[in-house]
């Protein structure tokens, strides 16, 4: 795993109320196991936090520019290979929010 699970530490946990109420401990750490997510969005969550992203080619300038000409949605699904979905299911997991 990524440093990010070191980062958010062992103390924490997420609430769902679906399929059933329950919360589930440091779920990074965990593969998402337990969330009540598909597990082709766990698998692109995972990736996201996980896999590295490459090395921008060119200047911080022509980063930024590029950066300012596309949204977050389309950087994870055109660049990252990521669905769309993954990014509001990321949001979610920081925010205790589930999908129905």
């Amino acid at each position: 795993m990524s440093d990010h699970t070191d980062k958010v530490g062992n103390n924490h946990g997420y609430f769902f109320a679906t399929p059933r109420p329950h919360w589930v401990t440091n779920p990074w750490a965990h593969g998402l196991e337990g969330t009540p997510w598909p597990a082709d969005v766990r698998s692109d969550l995972l990736r996201w936090v996980n896999e590295p992203v490459p090395e921008f080619k060119g200047s911080e300038e022509q980063l930024e520019r590029w950066l300012d000409s596309i949204t977050y949605e389309e950087y994870l699904t055109k660049f990252r290979g990521l669905f769309a979905h993954t990014e509001l299911a990321g949001i979610a997991a920081w925010w205790n929010v589930s999908f129905r």
